[in-house]
């Protein structure tokens, strides 16, 4: 099976960035694995591919997060810390092809061309995910 590595950079409350194969990611804070706030613990996962009932289509799935269920990588742009910041993420990692702002706040952006991108590269197979801090 193959091995992707997600390698996390800047966090801070308006998200944590970071690059997997190519694209640029983007998660909540860490805000110790708080359902619904946080980015995962970093930490070794299976993915796979499987019909997010949320969502209604095909996502990958991160499995065997401690304490969590549901968190898929999807499209989106914004993973700041609600109240203050907007996020389109539940704790989930947001995919971009470049990294700028949307109205002030840190953004992955062409985020539904990088999911796209990524299904493709990973051919809708399942994979280990390696989650590293930099």
């Amino acid at each position: 099976m193959k091995t992707v590595t997600l390698l996390r950079g800047i966090s801070d409350e308006q998200g944590t960035i970071g690059q997997m194969a190519g694209l640029y990611t983007l998660e909540l804070p860490w805000l110790n694995n708080i359902n619904g706030k946080s980015c995962i613990p970093v930490g070794t996962y299976k993915v796979v591919w499987s019909l997010s009932p949320r969502l209604r289509k095909y996502t990958y799935e991160i499995t065997g997060v401690p304490e969590r269920a549901g968190i898929r990588i999807h499209g989106g742009n914004m993973a700041g810390s609600v109240p203050k910041y907007v996020s389109h993420s539940l704790g989930c990692p947001l995919l971009g092809v470049r990294v700028g702002q949307i109205k002030g706040q840190r953004a992955v952006l062409a985020s539904q061309m990088a999911v796209r991108k990524f299904e493709k590269m990973m051919n809708r197979e399942n994979f280990i995910l390696e989650i590293k801090n930099a």
